[in-house]
Order: structure tokens, then C-alpha cells, then sequence
């Protein structure tokens, strides 16, 4: 889940014409995208994916954290529509 998120946000930022940073952090992807103007109020909680992904690594607890799945599923799919509808975009703009 985390690389899906990491690759949409990284593709945003690179459609907004930004340089997608060579790191796995999703919030200090997010503060580009911010400085960029897009509104990340939404999305903040996908930040979390960063520590989550570390810790599911390393750390025996299948659920740390207490993420709720559910809700961040949820987010995932929101970004990644909203990024693919920017490429589509971007794409017939450029044609």
C-alpha cells in the first residue's frame, strides 16, 4: 500500500512539473506537493503509511498502530483515481 501511495504522489509531482525526491518519507512528498499548491489537507493521513511500512518490516505486530485499513484503503484508492484522472489530463493536453 505504501509504494502504491509513494508512486501516485511522486507521478502527481512530476505531472505538476516538481522533481519527485529519491525517498520513501510520503509526508515529505507531501509537503512538495503542497508547495506546489495542491491542497494535502485530505491525504495527511496517508503519512502514516511511511512509519507503518518500516515498522510491518521489522516488527513482529501484523497491526501496529492501530491503522485502520479500512479508512486509509479508501484514501488509497481516492489518490490514486485523482492522480490517473491528472495523467489522463496531462496526456490529451499534450496530444
Amino acid at each position: 500500500m505504501q509504494q502504491a501511495v509513494e508512486k501516485a504522489l511522486k507521478a502527481w509531482l512530476l505531472q505538476l512539473g516538481g522533481d519527485p525526491p529519491l525517498t520513501h518519507d510520503l509526508r515529505r512528498v507531501a509537503l512538495l506537493l503542497g508547495a506546489e499548491g495542491v491542497n494535502m489537507e485530505d491525504l495527511q493521513p496517508l503519512g502514516q503509511l511511511t512509519i507503518y511500512a518500516v515498522q510491518f518490516r521489522y516488527d513482529a505486530d501484523a497491526a501496529p498502530m492501530g491503522l485502520n485499513r479500512e479508512a486509509l484503503n479508501l484514501q488509497v484508492k481516492v489518490l490514486i483515481a485523482r492522480v490517473e484522472a491528472l495523467v489522463v489530463l496531462g496526456s490529451e493536453a499534450e496530444a
